[in-house]
């Protein structure tokens, strides 16, 4: 599953029952996904509100470059 896919909606609500809701996953399934994220990055968006900004940069420039040609 894309990364993206899993963290966009984490921002929104920063909220982990309502993301684990809205990607129509259990919420063991949200945490264990986030928990592979922090280890293949050192980044726990839940966690540390640095790596969360750091994170949502990072979610702007993707959604920035899929839209350029």
């Amino acid at each position: 599953m894309n990364t993206v896919y899993i963290l966009k909606p984490l921002f929104d609500p920063y909220n982990i029952n309502a993301t684990a809701n809205i990607l129509h996953i259990h919420r063991n399934t949200l945490l264990y996904r986030l928990s592979r994220f922090e280890s293949e990055t050192g980044l726990a968006p839940c966690r540390s509100v640095d790596d969360m900004i750091i994170c949502r940069l990072l979610l702007q420039l993707v959604d920035q470059n899929s839209v350029l040609p």
